[in-house]
């Protein structure tokens, strides 16, 4: 949406603050540069007309660009960007910055009051994120005028949770009497949505410091503990709940709430179940597991909550008996498969869904420690060798994408949008991270290539997977030009250039990323969105190709050995 995405041929670009315009620095042609941002600032309305709003995103995108403007000099006295495409930019912005201040306010005011819930809906067309940011700050300029009908009707449509993380508008929520009804939408999402339960927390926190919210607040904390006590979208187990539960009592001590004491003795409460949970065979190897190093680890209050995480996860691993593993090309492997033991189908399948439940916040606290993030990284390693054992599981597909979802949150664990700095950072350990994450995706790629598509040849291969993937017939039927395209963009940036060297307080604040730097950083976005996009245009292919291929019939299900097409 806008002029940026036709300056820019990049899939997916979003504005991440002053270091993101070096990417424009590989438009060769300025000339071009400088007309398309023109036009679209200009008088011409058919360049950036959206559903006939285009004075409303022409305002937009000349707010966005005014940011730029304090770069452009710095880029140019450096000459990381030629001098011309210098001048066009400050051009550019200059024109921008009129614009902001020509802009019909009235209007503005107006289009949101008749298109905010639209704009801001997940299931709308007219939502891109590169927006979002753009929004908020034209909602909180002008939150004045906005209708107390158009707020009432985001909360129905539970779009504010798109922007629940910026702070500001709860104010803007509390001038129009709202902040109620906000909260009790935000509780019931987060019967059935795990991330929902700390912005829902938050919010209880924040709004129970105003005295006039407080009861509505203490209601909220009462919902969040039965939720704990309960399940409800943590899950029948114990484990996942005694970690909500742990992340509560520390954004509760940490914003000095006293309900923090009846989310403590909860976590107690639960501990209890778990002891009883494992003594009735939920452990695939004994039934007597030993506990107490968990219990000591997770009652710590001196360990980070990161730390009593990945003890929490990673503890099923060391009862695993070590007979049945062995050391083979992803790591520790299972030599034998464990057949139709439901016991251990319920382990691994449990730690697969914890996994998926923790929020980027989490896994971004495991990154910043070494020990920690090798940890998780084995755990990581060895839940996907148990997945790709479990030849004739029917939940092949299933597991494999929940391991797809959490690579995600690692990828949004290790970068993130500062929206009111406009600058992305980079958290100072994640180099490493960054290699291992790629290296996995290519590892899972060949494993997903072998097993559907019946090529072991595939599987064999080493950093020219994606490469490879592209010029089999049966993928280039599934996949789209789009995707094809991003494999080359991704063969083109790859990350693993960065490995070793001395750039960590540099990426730490990503104040000045060369190309190579954002390349990087981009690629191992693409690598992720192109693995999940294959596997998904793969499945459906085979699915058309072969009807029931991925039924009930477990002779027809993929497997490592050879492929259903095989």
């Amino acid at each position: 949406m806008g002029f940026v995405h036709e300056i820019v041929p990049r899939f997916s670009f979003r504005y991440r603050g002053p270091g993101d315009f070096a990417t424009v620095g590989e438009v060769a042609d300025v000339g071009r540069l400088k007309d398309a941002v023109l036009d679209a600032l200009g008088d011409a309305d058919a360049a950036v007309d959206v559903k006939g709003h285009a004075d409303f995103v022409r305002w937009m995108e000349a707010r966005k660009l005014s940011k730029l403007r304090d770069a452009i000099d710095v880029y140019k006295e450096r000459g990381d960007i030629p001098e011309p495409l210098c001048d066009a930019a400050a051009e550019c912005c200059d024109r921008a910055k009129d614009i902001c201040e020509e802009s019909n306010k009235g209007a503005v005011v107006a289009f949101l009051n008749e298109n905010l819930p639209a704009l801001l809906d997940p299931a709308s067309d007219d939502s891109p994120e590169d927006m979002l940011p753009a929004v908020v700050e034209v909602l909180l300029e002008f939150k004045k005028g906005i209708r107390a009908e158009t707020l009432q009707e985001l909360i129905e449509k539970r779009c504010f949770i798109l922007i629940l993380h910026h702070d500001k508008f709860l104010p803007l929520l509390r001038n129009n009497r709202l902040a109620e009804r906000f909260l009790e939408a935000v509780v019931e999402d987060a019967r059935t949505c795990p991330p929902r339960f700390e912005s829902a927390l938050r919010i209880a926190i924040v709004l129970g410091r105003d005295g006039e919210f407080k009861e509505k607040a203490d209601w909220a904390f009462g919902e969040l503990l039965s939720i704990c006590r309960t399940g409800g979208a943590f899950g029948a187990s114990a484990l996942p709940r005694i970690i909500a539960a742990r992340d509560a009592v520390c954004t509760l001590k940490a914003a000095h709430d006293g309900h923090a004491g009846d989310f403590e003795a909860l976590v107690s409460e639960l501990e209890g179940s778990l002891r009883l949970e494992m003594g009735k065979g939920g452990h695939p190897s004994s039934t007597k597991v030993d506990l107490s190093p968990v219990f000591e680890t997770l009652k710590d209050e001196s360990a980070p909550f990161e730390s009593r995480m990945v003890t929490a996860i990673l503890f099923p691993l060391s009862a695993f008996p070590s007979e049945g593993l062995r050391e083979g090309p992803l790591g520790f492997v299972t030599q034998t498969e464990p057949k139709s033991d439901e016991r251990f189908t319920r382990s691994y399948q449990m730690r697969l869904r914890l996994a998926l439940s923790m929020g980027s916040h989490i896994v971004g606290g495991i990154l910043d420690d070494d020990d920690l993030r090798d940890d998780l990284f084995r755990w990581l390693e060895i839940t996907f060798n148990l997945v790709q054992t479990r030849t004739g599981s029917p939940s092949w597909e299933r597991d494999f994408l929940l391991l797809l979802q959490f690579l995600s949150n690692l990828s949004d664990a290790m970068g993130q949008d500062d929206l009111e700095q406009g600058d992305l950072f980079l958290r100072t350990q994640s180099i490493g991270a960054m290699s291992f994450i790629y290296g996995f995706l290519e590892k899972a790629m060949r494993h997903m290539a072998s097993c559907l598509l019946g090529d072991s040849s595939l599987a064999e291969m080493g950093k020219t997977t994606m490469g490879r993937l592209t010029e089999n017939e049966k993928v280039r039927r599934a996949l789209t030009g789009e995707l094809c395209s991003a494999v080359e963009f991704v063969l083109s940036c790859n990350p693993n250039t960065m490995v070793g060297m001395n750039r960590r307080n540099r990426l730490a604040h990503w104040n000045d990323p060369s190309d190579e730097e954002i390349g990087c950083w981009a690629a191992l976005e693409a690598a992720y969105l192109l693995l999940a996009a294959m596997t998904m245009s793969t499945l459906f292919f085979l699915e058309q190709e072969k009807p029931g291929c991925f039924g009930e019939d477990e002779a027809a299900m993929p497997n490592a050995s050879g492929g259903i097409l095989s």
